[in-house]
Order: C-alpha cells, then sequence, then structure tokens
C-alpha cells in the first residue's frame, strides 16, 4: 500500500537515473498508462456512460477511442448506475454502430452491482478480490458518486481520501482506473 507506508528518502539524480524506470503500457495513446488513474466529469446526462463503455470496449478489443491508438488489455467495468437490461442494449448499440469492437467481448467482464452504493473503502478489498489474478489493464469504475458513503462531495478532506482509495487501487491492482 504505497500510502501506508514510509515515505522513501531523497535519492541522487545520478542514482534515479542509474536505475531506468520502463513505461508502463500506454492504454490510450496520449492519455492513459496502465497504473494511472483519470476522471471523466461532467454534468447530468452528457453520455459519460457511454463515453466509458465505448472506452472499455476499445481498450478490450484493442481499437482506437475517438481517434486515439488504444493497447489491448483485459478490462473490468463496474457497473453502479445501469439496469442489466440497459447495460446489455448499450453495448448492442455501440457493437453495432462499430462492429470492430465485438472481438473486445471477451476481453471485458461486467461487474453489475447496481443496488449495491457503498462506500469505496469499504468495496476496494472486494474489488482486490475480484481483480486479483485477472491481469486487468483498466477498471472503470461508473458512477464514482456511488461510492462517496458519507463523505460529504464539498469537503476537500473527505473527496481527498475518496481519490486516495483510487490511488490504492491502481497501485495494488497495477491496473488503470477510470472514474
Amino acid at each position: 500500500d504505497l500510502l501506508g507506508s514510509p515515505l522513501p528518502p531523497p535519492v541522487s539524480a545520478k542514482a534515479f537515473l542509474a536505475l531506468p524506470r520502463p513505461q508502463p503500457p500506454l492504454l490510450v495513446d496520449g492519455i492513459l498508462h496502465q497504473g494511472c488513474r483519470m476522471l471523466l466529469a461532467g454534468p447530468s446526462k452528457t453520455n459519460k456512460t457511454w463515453a466509458l463503455l465505448d472506452m472499455a470496449l476499445s481498450v478490450a478489443s484493442g481499437e482506437p477511442w475517438w481517434g486515439r491508438k488504444t493497447t489491448n488489455a483485459r478490462v473490468l467495468y463496474v457497473n453502479f448506475e445501469l439496469e442489466e437490461w440497459s447495460m446489455q442494449l448499450r453495448l448492442q448499440a455501440l457493437i453495432s454502430a462499430r462492429p470492430e469492437l465485438a472481438p473486445g467481448l471477451d476481453n471485458l467482464q461486467l461487474n453489475n452491482l447496481r443496488g449495491y452504493a457503498t462506500d469505496l473503502a469499504l468495496l476496494r478489498p472486494s474489488l482486490e478480490n475480484t481483480i486479483a489474478g485477472g491481469d486487468y489493464g483498466l477498471i472503470i469504475i461508473d458512477p464514482a458518486y456511488k461510492l462517496l458513503g458519507d463523505r460529504d462531495e464539498n469537503s476537500n478532506t473527505d473527496i481527498t481520501s475518496f481519490m486516495n482509495e483510487f490511488e490504492r487501487l491502481s497501485a495494488q491492482t497495477k491496473a488503470a482506473v477510470v472514474i
């Protein structure tokens, strides 16, 4: 747990440069590396879930997302928003509009948790167990607000704590986490 461990000591630039740090896979060209975090935000009803599903299928199939190259990776989509029938309709609509994404269906895992809204701190260990050994490159959690628990969305302290949970999830799983 990177956030709970002691801080590393300073190192000289020479020593730092002597130990190569390989760049993680770039899942979405120019936007998202594996192991990093991304937030897609916007007002209600602005097609954020459509965009995230399109990203999930694009990465799962290794096809471009919004004109950007992707690296094929296993994807876990944690759905707190849509009813299962609605998720099916959206996936079918995306495949119909972009048939090249169909091969990604085998590489995309869905965790339909509508009705299970909880605190991310309580859910994270369960997610880590689900993800363990799954070699996921990308985890998408939609929508993030369902995981606030008792946190106040207008409190910097509460949102910092909330975002730290996503940091822990990506550090523990080595996957990119998009909310």
